[in-house]
């Protein structure tokens, strides 16, 4: 069992690394195109225009190819594994920063790094002690009507606040809603996977794979309302840190409730706390991603 669980969060680590990467690419366009030369040693020149629409392109690519990752996770053990290591990816970003980018990183940045993975670890942990969890058991009807309640009180607060010209208001909301959006997409497939308690990289039932397939209704959402909150400006530096909070904490809420077996305590909440203040304590990277 435990085994398992530390496979699910290795591919944790793996998916959160290429899907910080992919937005990375996506926004830092010209400027990677620059750092790849200065590694590589590109001595042609790269046109601008073309240079930052492969860039993007090819964070297009990473961000949608993420879920192999979350399928080889949710094979070893809940999706909360896989999610629960999703902060790690900023950690590789501070040094893809600092070591390509060339940028400076302070001291306050290698702490809240610290301060993050001493909280994923304890995440890590928390979740190691919990036996006997078989996500062929989780209660599907329960998680549809949370993400259809979600879906209802993401409706709500768009149509609130999508006027707003706050940057910060803008990244709050917009990360909250593509967060949560994002949650689910692990959760959904995990079902799928496990569907009439049968466990597999991919559903083995036909209810399973409409459930599977479900669940890319959700990560598009989550990649629509991203690219929508970046194009009104919303701030790098608020927007990261609400959706990583947001996905790394609601499969956890989710499974509390859904999944039998599955519960918070102490070492799992006091590494949520440090997990999500190192997550705010990175913000010098934040605006890479």
């Amino acid at each position: 069992m435990m085994s398992s669980y530390l496979l699910a969060m290795g591919f944790g680590i793996l998916g959160s690394i290429q899907l910080h990467l992919a937005k990375c690419l996506q926004l830092q366009g010209i400027s990677t195109v620059g750092s790849l030369k200065r590694i590589y040693g590109v001595k042609k020149n790269i046109k601008t225009k073309g240079s930052t629409r492969n860039i993007y392109l090819l964070g297009i690519f990473l961000s949608n190819s993420g879920f192999f990752w979350i399928l080889l996770a949710n094979k070893y053990g809940p999706s909360s594994l896989f999610t629960s290591m999703f902060g790690t990816g900023l950690i590789f970003l501070m040094f893809y920063s600092q070591k390509i980018l060339k940028e400076n990183v302070n001291n306050i940045t290698y702490f809240s790094a610290l301060i993050l993975t001493i909280g994923t670890i304890l995440v890590g942990i928390s979740s190691l002690n919990q036996n006997h969890l078989d996500m062929t058991l989780i209660n599907a009807k329960l998680v549809f009507v949370l993400a259809i309640g979600f879906i209802i009180l993401s409706a709500i607060i768009f149509l609130i606040y999508h006027h707003s010209t706050n940057p910060r208001t803008i990244s709050t909301v917009f990360g909250f809603i593509a967060g949560g959006m994002a949650s689910f997409d692990p959760i959904l497939k995990g079902i799928g996977q496990n569907y009439h308690q049968a466990s597999g990289l991919i559903p083995s039932h036909p209810k399973g794979w409409s459930i599977f397939m479900s669940s890319l209704f959700f990560s598009t959402l989550a990649f629509g309302v991203t690219q929508l909150g970046f194009y009104k400006k919303a701030r790098a530096t608020t927007f990261v840190p609400v959706f990583n909070s947001v996905y790394i904490i609601f499969p956890l809420l989710l499974q509390t409730f859904a999944l039998p077996g599955f519960s918070f305590n102490w070492l799992m909440i006091l590494g949520l706390i440090l997990l999500i203040t190192g997550l705010v304590g990175m913000r010098q990277i934040n605006k890479y991603v």
